[in-house]
Parts: structure tokens; C-alpha cells; sequence
């Protein structure tokens, strides 16, 4: 009679160790499958949303950068001017001392 016992407790062990391994591989089943799901679904999603926020930046910073090189095409226009007006009263000071010069005016110490 014992051993006909102990048998089926055996049994039943295996069973239940069966049971709970059959359970653990299923739930590994299902959230690797909900992981799978997830990344299907949700993150091109994700991404999109990443490149539109980096969309928006580089278009921001193209901006910026329009402005500044607006600006130095600004400032260059004024200081070719400033630098053309600085060259011919430059010219026009050397034609007059050039001048001076031929009538005496400036003598030599």
C-alpha cells in the first residue's frame, strides 16, 4: 500500500510542477507578445513624434541662421560703403595736400 501512496504523490507533483511551468511559459508567451505588440504599434508612433520635435528644431535653427547671415550681409553692405567713403575722402585729402605742397604752403621743418 505504500507504495501505490507514494506514487501518486509523486505524480501529483509532477503535476503541479507541470502546471506552474506550463503557467510561468505562458505568461512569458503573453508579455513577450504584448512587448512585440507594443513595439509594432506604439513606436513608430514614438519615432514620429521624435522627428517632428527634431523637425521643428532644425527648421528653428535654419531660421536663426537666416537671420544672422541677413544680418552680416547687412553689416558688410554698411562697412563697404563706410570703407568707399573713407577711401575717397582719403583721396581727396591727398589730391589737396598734393596741392598745398606744389604752392608752398606746407614747408618743411
Amino acid at each position: 500500500m505504500t507504495a501505490g501512496a507514494f506514487e501518486l504523490s509523486v505524480r501529483r507533483r509532477y503535476r503541479r510542477v507541470a502546471a506552474i511551468a506550463g503557467i510561468g511559459v505562458l505568461l512569458f508567451v503573453l508579455l513577450a507578445g504584448g512587448v512585440h505588440y507594443f513595439e509594432k504599434k506604439w513606436a513608430p508612433a514614438i519615432r514620429l513624434a521624435e522627428l517632428e520635435q527634431r523637425n521643428t528644431e532644425l527648421r528653428d535653427e535654419v531660421e536663426r541662421l537666416k537671420l544672422e547671415v541677413q544680418m552680416e550681409h547687412a553689416t558688410r553692405g554698411e562697412l563697404e560703403k563706410q570703407l568707399a567713403d573713407l577711401s575717397s575722402e582719403a583721396d581727396k585729402l591727398k589730391s589737396e595736400l598734393g596741392f598745398y605742397k606744389s604752392q608752398g604752403g606746407l614747408q618743411r621743418r
